[in-house]
């Protein structure tokens, strides 16, 4: 039987700990995603490039899953200066699908829980997201289409954009439609 005293105080205590953190966590996941390497973040002399290429790509994944998670309370100005890196947006184009598919996770949660801040950038998420349809591993693929559903309905399409435009020309969305 769980006591719902202690389950209340854990949760107390988990929310105050993340809050107290966050400052640190956004600092280490914006230090993951602009600036680590595999080199970086392990040692060359003691580890194989196969071991350091799987834990580069195991810490991009977690990364991005850790910044959808914190997305409800983050600090906007910094998730803004993130956004705002052209490196960010060339993971949508990784080679390892577990990368895509946190990347593509990461910018259904922007649409969904800060739909104001995905406003600010729609060019860039509409073109991201819509552009990459034709995903074909599937993890990311159904992460980009889940995205892109959001960012269909996040987007002002009162005023299609030229990103917007090229969507409705893709093949597979004009077998749907």
């Amino acid at each position: 039987m769980v006591n719902t005293d202690n389950t209340d105080l854990y949760d107390w205590l988990q929310a105050g700990a993340l809050s107290f953190c966050q400052s640190e966590i956004m600092e280490l996941v914006k230090e993951h995603l602009t600036l680590a390497t595999p080199q970086t973040l392990s040692d060359p002399v003691t580890t194989s490039p196969e071991e350091m290429e799987a834990k580069f790509t195991r810490t991009l994944a977690m990364s991005f899953s850790a910044l959808a998670s914190l997305l409800r309370s983050l600090d906007q100005k910094r998730l803004q200066a993130l956004l705002e890196r052209p490196k960010f947006w060339k993971y949508a184009k990784n080679k390892y699908a577990s990368i895509r598919q946190s990347f593509y996770e990461l910018l259904f949660q922007l649409c969904l829980h800060l739909p104001s801040v995905a406003q600010e950038h729609t060019k860039s998420v509409a073109t991201t997201v819509l552009t990459n349809l034709q995903e074909t591993e599937l993890g990311p693929a159904t992460a980009v289409w889940t995205a892109a559903l959001q960012v269909m309905e996040t987007s002002d399409w009162s005023k299609p954009s030229y990103s917007q435009l090229r969507f409705w020309r893709l093949p597979c969305v004009q077998k749907i439609f």
